[in-house]
């Protein structure tokens, strides 16, 4: 602080800021009376002020994430915006530090502080507002959807991701335009904060941003849902991709610095997406369709009359009445620490009984695991706040709707697919079907693509393995993933192969040549029709 003008002026900054002279000429625009031949006496003068009385200056303790604070230690702690939740206590509020007269610091709390304005503005995205039974009555109606009121407990799973040891994942909402997709996301939204997109101070946001903001804003949402609609407005479909992984990966980019490798974020979400297509098929990333749950279809069935005068009023209802379900959970698990070992054993139960229902379907085994967690949460939630309305056929509406997307999500059989299409339009390249002059054989421009036998009652295909690269490659799949689908196919027994089943690739007569192919079972070939 400093006198200007008959006034005192304040200023909050980074202790580096005072203590070097460069920077702090740079608070001479907010009227602090230095230049650059006294800042270097300034800057002495402040450091000896420190020195002097630093076991009487005030401190608090701060944090620049929300979420979980000491995970599982003997005094866990959640920040939910700039309030902190403690077991067995009362919420505190601390509000922004800058605020807040020093002499009001609570040294036993945590207060969030953000790495910029920015952060501050997140966090205060999470308040409440109107009541939890009005809340609760907005959402009696919606319990015929389970679309949409599967929102809820994927809204309020990401604070037991860290408790359950389950990994992160994405829902993702998709069908077309006005069907209610953005009112699911406020649904989620509302348990935690402010819902309304259009307020600056929202938790719900847009796909309208970048790589670099969806990483930070996840290290932020510690513990938290992240939130974004509309993938329609992501500034390149590549982001979407990178996003999906990112998230459910729990940590950013590796990045160095002069001196050494710059301390990556980590976090603990369930990233809540809408779309007019499903959000996986912005990429070709086998990965990311064993990481999403994609409910395809609107969250309040068909469009009606009805149904528009039901979102109308609870998006109405929303906007006023938010922010209680989340912070009242998250205390109730506070408060009974005890149980959480009892709730991993539940978990690991439910998860093992998800995978049994998806018997051999790799992906849908993958989903198990996000599905438990839900569950878990599910009952938790019924009984921290008294839901009045039963979970189990949400859930289990959304793991049937989840599974049959997860079968188009079979990468290998995708694949295959692809490449039997292609050899369908292309036979005339495959020897024993080209085209002959005078018993001539005439290879093709670009060589022969494999051996196909005319008769009808063919076994295998044989492609060439460049050619395959080649077609999945346009096709839009990763050149280093091709030869990872086809050993999957061998071990499918799609292929015909050596006894020893060492290769995929298998040697046949094209001419006066046995070069090695990759050997399709018909039977395989059939399996796709």
């Amino acid at each position: 602080e400093w006198p200007r003008d008959g006034r005192w002026i304040h200023a909050t900054v980074r202790r580096a800021v005072i203590a070097s002279a460069r920077t702090l000429v740079d608070l001479a625009d907010r009227g602090l009376p230095v230049t650059s031949n006294t800042a270097s006496t300034v800057a002495q003068f402040l450091a000896d002020l420190e020195a002097a009385n630093l076991d009487v200056l005030p401190r608090a303790q701060v944090s620049a994430s929300l979420g979980w604070q000491r995970g599982e230690a003997e005094s866990p702690s959640f920040l939910w915006g700039h309030t902190l939740l403690r077991p067995g206590a009362q919420p505190i509020t601390l509000g922004d530090l800058e605020g807040v007269s020093p002499g009001q610091w609570d040294s036993e709390a945590i207060a969030f502080r953000g790495a910029d304005s920015g952060d501050t503005q997140v966090a205060g995205a999470f308040h409440s507002a109107g009541s939890l039974d009005a809340w609760k009555a907005a959402l009696e109606p919606v319990i015929r959807y389970p679309r949409a009121m599967v929102a809820v407990y994927g809204a309020l799973t990401p604070p037991c991701l860290a408790i359950l040891g389950a990994p992160n994942f994405i829902i993702d909402w998709s069908f077309t335009t006005s069907t209610g997709k953005t009112t699911a996301l406020r649904i989620a939204a509302s348990c935690w904060g402010n819902p309304d997109e259009r307020d600056r101070s929202s938790v719900l946001a847009t796909w309208d941003v970048t790589r670099t903001w969806i990483e930070r804003m996840s290290g932020v949402l510690n513990g938290l849902p992240l939130i974004l609609d509309d993938t329609k407005r992501a500034r390149h479909p590549k982001l979407v991709g990178q996003t999906l992984y990112d998230v459910a990966s729990g940590r950013g980019r590796g990045r160095g610095t002069p001196h050494g490798m710059q301390r990556a974020a980590s976090w603990t979400t369930v990233l809540l997406s809408t779309g007019e297509s499903p959000a996986v098929q912005f990429t070709q990333d086998g990965g990311t369709r064993a990481r999403s749950i994609t409910l395809w279809g609107g969250p309040f069935g068909r469009p009606s009359q009805k149904t528009a005068h039901l979102v109308t009023q609870l998006d109405a209802a929303l906007r006023t009445n938010y922010g209680q379900a989340g912070p009242r959970f998250v205390q109730w698990l506070l408060d009974r620490h005890d149980d959480w070992e009892a709730w991993r054993v539940l978990y690991r139960s439910l998860l093992n009984a998800y995978q049994e229902r998806a018997a051999d379907d790799s992906v849908a085994a993958r989903l198990a695991s996000y599905f438990a967690a839900m569950d878990v949460v599910a009952q938790l939630v019924h009984q921290a706040l008294n839901l009045p309305w039963d979970p189990s056929p949400v859930l289990e509406a959304a793991w049937v709707a989840a599974a049959e997307e997860s079968q188009e999500a079979d990468r290998a059989a995708q694949a295959l697919a692809a490449v039997v299409t292609w050899a369908e339009l292309n036979s005339m390249t495959f020897w024993g079907r080209h085209f002959a002059d005078y018993n001539v054989a005439h290879a093709p421009p670009g060589g022969w693509s494999g051996k196909w036998d005319p008769d009808d009652d063919w076994t295998v295909l044989g492609i060439a393995p460049q050619r395959i690269q080649e077609v999945l490659t346009r096709a839009g799949w990763d050149a280093l993933e091709v030869d990872g689908l086809i050993r999957t196919w061998r071990d499918r027994e799609w292929l015909d192969t050596d006894s020893d089943r060492k290769r995929y690739t298998k040697r046949m007569r094209v001419g006066a040549e046995s070069p090695r192919l990759v050997a399709i079972r018909r039977t395989a070939m059939e399996t796709l029709s």
